[in-house]
């Protein structure tokens, strides 16, 4: 048999488990020990021990840190025998354990799962008093165990609802046939043992064995042990999985019992109380220090104040004297002054009296008395001009000044002082790279200003990785003095600038193909003739490229250089969000690929001109291509008359361009689906669509409490502007107490589509929509709140088009307050410290952002539940709304539960509602739901939204630059189709 024992930060106890082990009087077993990156001596510990012991039943491994089940997976795929257990490395075996338990399983058949009673231990492996707290508690659950009935069908699950007698994973014995069964140990901290034992005794209950009587495992309670570590977590766990599953036990119509359903409701109150007290207990020590350090600075301050007061008395009678003196020398000084300048004044007054009256006596005055005149015109001609000038220069000095304390004015600042420490470290930083893989940056270049050319050159000379090589094609350039450099170039003694010469103009695609051509790196860079890349650009590159997740395609953001040189307008990307490269090339520059990847697909597609580098994206997407983002700028983009940068509408064949390359990737992709790409009202802005299965019908599921007045407006407007697509309205009543309300009720249910559903119970949103999910008869589901009405016609259509494609989960519309701005245009996860929604209380237009535009298409992380859009199957398959949220949250932890497996969460602009925030509800948030939020929006909610950037502001709705206090290189996240 196979025994898998985890190790993490135990090297206090890792040797005593192990020894449990070997001094079993059972001894056909072999040991897997993995270390899950322990950050005290364990390993160290382990080495030292297996070595000194010569065991060969003993196998040693080591990892990164993955979490215990993840360790304990990994072991038990390792595992070969036909039976596995289990021992945590601060617990141990009673010496005739494992004989016990095989010779019980070689009687139960080949599926069998075995758990034992235990021993407390303290830390030096003593033995706890009988009336220690646990003990007690372990007591009680064994009691339930022993008191329920020989009729029982299930006594495992019954039990184990109410408390886990199972205690660790320490105690699972099992045979290696219920494993392949069984699967996998889930992604929980706490309670894994807990979950794994009420899935084995809910699928295999003729499996689940209890020697309740025979305690041999020793169970360590300590410092690190999880259940003194972590209390609220510990029962959030505990909540969701107990939860999770008595909703999966009712579903196939198994009994629940009172007893169940009673701790259910003590760990809900457990977690508020115990989340509220820690919250008090926080407030507390927070109110203590800044009590302490008001005093110690009250203290400070009152004797600064005496020794200021001493000095200023000192200074006030020196000052005292100074002004009597300084009071006598300026009344001597001024008598003086007054008698010197009246003789000089009497003087020069004679003199020019004399010299005036010698000149308007002459002749040539008198004859040029007309000359004077119009003199004095052209003055006051000339003084209008130059007012103007003097009045631009002061207000082009005040922009430059409100520029440099502007947001990205700050962030560049930040900026600059962390590049000037990676410099100094990038020397090392070049050193630690596993692999320095050559870059080969392409460049096409015709009749480029040669101060353009040259400066973005040197942006390449410059690059603090210096394993690169510069391939340019002169695209039959004309100009003299771009030949000119560029010849200067090619006979340098720069051996890495390579370069190609056209005869003939072969436009961008042909000559950054030639350019390719000439390139021998593993990656390959793009730069535009008169664009610059960051003097970090292929350092950072060669970071990414040497990921773990191993990149084909990397980006990252950017920024625009005005005129003046400056940089301005940066463009902080979300990671890969191919819904957003269907809609814009939001991708742009730094763009850098896999050279052998380029090389297959045939480098750029030849009449893809104006719209190479999209389409490029494209097809690398569509061959599955891994894109990974740096959330750093990398590349400066050059705005002047002839530069999309500086005015879209520069190159008008570029847009029809991009439009074709969308077309082509999502008829690849999408097949008979799809249908057509539509212009918006934007350039270089499109809108997919696709094609529904004949007779789909939409389910409109509105939840709703009284408020007859918008209950109405709600459905009269999706009845007088919806056009395209069959639908029936579910209104679920949640205890409706007003006359005017059942009037409602009625005038609305003369019409067929709509149903009036009693739901009598206290309020959860989420409850309340899978009512309504399991009444409707739908293909899409839309989940709507009644205090919204339709802008748009399309707006059903557009939105379940989306959410039928097959890798897609929710869709939600651009939503507006009564005002026309901006209530919902999707929601960011950890934005305000929970998640809110980007762009609120915005005008709805397009321009310049750090940020993607409020009105592109994009991917999104969740949609709000006041319109969210979801087919019926997936729904059924991600499982419904999480009905342990009680009023907000479960709209955004389904949009994140569906990301986790790989689905897309779709944001659509086009589709427009407005929406009055909840008028039938109060803003209350109850504490439960922020557990619930705490526990499920993770990790993003403190890692970070992914379709968001770390460069903006996290606790600003209106995206604005904040320079990150974690800066790049951290783990990168991998996006593919």
């Amino acid at each position: 048999m196979t025994v898998v024992l985890p190790a993490y930060n135990h090297a206090s106890y890792v040797v005593e488990a192990i020894e449990s082990v070997r001094a079993q009087t059972f001894t056909q077993w072999e040991l897997i020990v993995i270390n899950d990156g322990s950050t005290d001596n364990t390993w160290a510990v382990l080495q030292d021990y297996i070595g000194r012991c010569g065991d060969a039943r003993i196998q040693l491994h080591t990892q990164a840190n993955a979490g215990s089940h993840a360790t304990l997976n990994r072991g038990l795929a390792m595992a070969q025998a036909p039976y596995l257990a289990v021992l945590n490395s601060d617990d141990r075996y009673a010496p005739h354990r494992l004989q016990r338990l095989v010779d019980v399983a070689q009687t139960a058949g080949s599926d069998v799962f075995i758990v034992t009673g235990l021993r407390l231990i303290d830390a030096h492996g003593e033995p706890l008093p009988t009336e220690h707290w646990w003990n007690t508690m372990y007591k009680d659950v064994l009691q339930r165990w022993y008191a329920c009935p020989a009729s029982a069908q299930n006594p495992a699950v019954d039990v184990l609802l109410w408390g886990n007698f199972t205690v660790s994973t320490s105690n699972f014995f099992m045979s290696r046939a219920l494993w392949q069964k069984m699967g996998n140990f889930r992604r929980l901290r706490f309670v894994p043992d807990w979950d794994y034992a009420l899935r084995v005794a809910g699928a295999k209950p003729k499996a689940f064995h209890f020697l309740a009587d025979e305690p041999l495992l020793d169970y360590r309670l300590h410092g690190r042990n999880t259940i003194l570590g972590g209390a609220l977590h510990n029962h959030a766990e505990a909540y969701w999985i107990l939860r999770s599953f008595q909703k999966k036990w009712a579903s196939e119509g198994q009994r629940i019992p009172p007893e169940a359903i009673d701790r259910l409701h003590y760990l809900a109150r457990f977690i508020r109380h115990e989340h509220a007290r820690q919250q008090l207990e926080r407030q507390k020590t927070g109110w203590v220090q800044q009590v302490d350090a008001l005093r110690a600075a009250l203290d400070e301050t009152q004797a600064h104040e005496s020794h200021l007061s001493e000095q200023v008395e000192h200074w006030q009678a020196q000052a005292q004297q100074s002004q009597a003196q300084v009071e006598h020398w300026q009344a001597q000084a001024q008598q003086s002054q007054a008698q010197a300048v009246h003789w000089q004044a009497q003087a020069q007054a004679q003199s020019w009296q004399s010299v005036a009256e010698q000149i308007q006596a002459s002749r040539s005055w008198r004859l040029t008395t007309p000359l004077r005149a119009l003199g004095r015109h052209v003055r006051t001609l000339r003084r209008k001009p130059q007012a103007l000038v003097r009045k631009l220069v002061r207000r082009s000095k005040l922009a430059q000044t409100a520029s440099a304390t502007s947001a990205y004015g700050q962030w560049l600042q930040s900026e600059a002082v962390h590049l000037k420490s990676l410099h100094q470290q990038a020397s090392q930083c070049i050193a630690d790279l596993p692999s320095q893989p050559l870059i080969s940056i392409i460049m096409p270049v015709h009749d480029t200003p040669i101060a353009f050319l040259q400066a973005a050159v040197d942006s390449v000379r410059a690059q603090w990785y210096e394993n690169w090589e510069l391939c340019i094609c002169n695209d039959a350039s004309g100009r003299a003095d771009t030949l000119a450099y560029l010849q200067a170039l090619q006979n340098g003694p720069e051996r890495r600038i390579k370069l190609v010469h056209r005869s003939t103009s072969g436009h961008i695609v042909h000559a950054t193909n030639d350019a390719l051509a000439l390139a021998q790196g593993e990656f390959v860079v793009f730069l535009d003739h008169d664009d610059q890349l960051a003097p970090h650009a292929l350092l950072r590159l060669a970071q990414a490229s040497n990921a773990p997740s191993a990149p084909d395609c990397i980006y990252s953001d950017e920024d625009k250089l005005d005129e003046q040189g400056q940089r301005c307008l940066p463009l902080f990307k979300p990671d890969w969000s191919p819904v957003l490269e269907w809609s814009q090339n939001y991708v742009g520059h730094i763009m850098c690929v896999r050279r052998t990847l380029l090389q297959s697909i045939g480098g750029f597609l030849k009449g893809s001109q104006g719209s190479q580098d999209h389409d490029l994206v494209l097809r690398l997407a569509l061959q599955g291509a891994r894109f990974a983002h740096i959330p750093e700028v990398l590349y400066h983009w050059r705005m002047h008359a002839a530069s999309t940068a500086s005015s879209p509408e520069s190159k008008p064949y570029a847009h029809e361009a991009g439009k074709q390359a969308v077309a082509r990737h999502l008829s690849a992709r999408y097949g008979a689906q799809f249908d057509r790409v539509e212009d918006s009202d934007y350039t270089f802005v499109y809108q997919p669509r696709f094609l529904l299965p004949e007779g789909t019908l939409a389910s409109i599921i509105i939840p709703t409490k009284d408020k007859a007045e918008l209950l109405q407006a709600c459905i009269q407007s999706i009845h007088r502007h919806t056009v395209g697509l069959a639908y029936e309205i579910l209104v679920l009543d949640n205890g409706s107490t007003e006359l005017a309300t059942q009037a409602c009720f009625e005038q609305l249910t003369q019409d067929a589509r709509v149903r009036v559903l009693p739901a009598d119970m206290p309020f959860n949103w989420s409850r309340l929509n899978n009512i309504g999910r399991s009444q409707a008869k739908g293909q899409v589901l839309v989940f709507l709140n009644n205090d919204t009405e339709i802008i748009s016609p399309d707006w059903l259509l557009r939105l379940a088009e989306h959410a039928l494609l097959p890798d897609v989960a929710t869709v939600g519309p651009l939503l507006l307050y009564p005002d026309h701005t901006i209530q919902h245009a999707g929601v960011v996860v950890g934005m305000g410290g929970w998640a809110d929604h980007v762009f609120k209380t915005e005008q709805v237009q397009h321009y310049p952002t750090p940020f993607i535009s409020s009105v592109v298409p994009r991917n999104v992380l969740a949609n709000t539940g006041a319109c969210m859009v979801i087919a019926t199957e997936r729904f059924d398959v991600l499982g419904g709304f999480d009905e342990a949220f009680e009023i907000c949250g479960s709209d955004v932890e389904l949009g994140i539960r569906a990301h986790k497996q790989g689905l897309l969460n779709v944001y659509l602009p086009a589709a427009r509602l407005y929406h009055f925030e909840s008028k039938t509800r109060s803003p209350h948030v109850p504490e439960v739901d922020f557990q619930q939020s705490a526990l499920k929006y993770a990790p993003y909610r403190l890692a970070g939204d992914p379709f968001f950037n770390p460069n903006l502001d996290p606790l600003a709705t209106s995206p604005k630059p904040k320079f990150p206090e974690t800066p790049w290189p951290r783990a990168l996240t991998i996006g593919r189709e």
